[in-house]
């Protein structure tokens, strides 16, 4: 995906917040756009025509009409997406995990925060990512197990294609490999098809739909079993000046629970990721 900002802004929200409920309006209601951002990660959240799409949109789209807020979303590049929360410029980011140096702008909670030690999941988790490495198609790598994986990679100093920002997992930053940081997963998938890497790592799912979308399914092949999970979350930022955020910020929470507890989230999930993965 190309650098390039993509705003999609939700004008209607207001009079279909009235019909639905129009004391969300009163308590919540602004003038102001309240800005949504994050990074690329087909199907939770994507642009596709000009217009974001995904799974996480979707969510966010159900919640704000309810509440009567009128919205922006701009899908960047991570270290963009970063600088937007970090100035307070956005005020909610999509697919953001833990990592203690961001507790100094963002909301998080003590599962959030113990997820490594305890591995217990946070109730406003989105998904999990899994990441794993990707290859050119045919190409051949002893990666038997885990130790084989990291110790065939720092043995031959095979060239390893990550996303520049992204946190991954404390045990893939203990081997020195031999690093490339691109900006998004389409030039790291381009860049790996080019041969100008030797591997790539990534989510699963994202990384399997970017390659439809790019026309490189057929091009490039997963390389290993499973690396790491972790979840990601919707977070609020702490430098946000909208108006009520905090109000809104609980809100958002009390609807995203009442979704999980319908089902409506499952459904929406369902219909979006069970889609990619039938197509990868």
């Amino acid at each position: 995906m190309k650098n390039e900002k993509l705003i999609y802004i939700g004008i209607s929200f207001l009079i279909i917040g009235l019909l639905a409920g129009g004391y969300f309006i009163f308590l919540y209601g602004q003038d102001e756009i309240f800005l949504i951002t994050g990074e690329e990660f087909i199907p939770f959240e994507y642009i596709e025509d000009g217009v974001p799409k995904g799974a996480d949109v979707e969510i966010v789209d159900k919640i704000f009409k309810k509440m009567g807020i009128l919205y922006e979303i701009q899908i960047l590049p991570w270290v963009d997406a970063e600088k937007l929360m970090k100035s307070g410029t956005a005020d909610l980011i999509f697919s953001i995990s833990y990592k203690e140096n961001r507790e100094e702008y963002l909301y998080y909670n003590d599962k959030h925060r113990k997820f490594k030690e305890t591995g217990e999941i946070s109730d406003d988790t989105i998904w999990m990512i899994e990441y794993i490495f990707y290859k050119q198609k045919g190409r051949e790598f002893d990666f038997d197990s885990e130790a084989t994986i990291y110790e065939t990679i720092k043995k031959n100093d095979y060239s390893v294609g990550i996303i520049n920002g992204q946190t991954y997992f404390d045990e893939f930053w203990d081997i020195p490999f031999n690093f490339y940081s691109f900006k998004t997963i389409e030039d790291m998938m381009n860049s790996l098809n080019d041969g100008v890497i030797d591997l790539a790592v990534t989510d699963k799912i994202a990384g399997s739909a970017k390659l439809v979308q790019i026309g490189l399914y057929d091009e490039i092949e997963i390389a290993s079993d499973s690396l790491y999970l972790k979840p990601y979350h919707m977070l609020f930022t702490k430098k946000s000046n909208y108006p009520n955020k905090d109000g809104i910020r609980k809100q958002f929470y009390v609807e995203l629970s009442k979704m999980m507890e319908s089902g409506e989230f499952q459904e929406i999930y369902d219909r979006h990721v069970l889609r990619e993965s039938e197509t990868g």
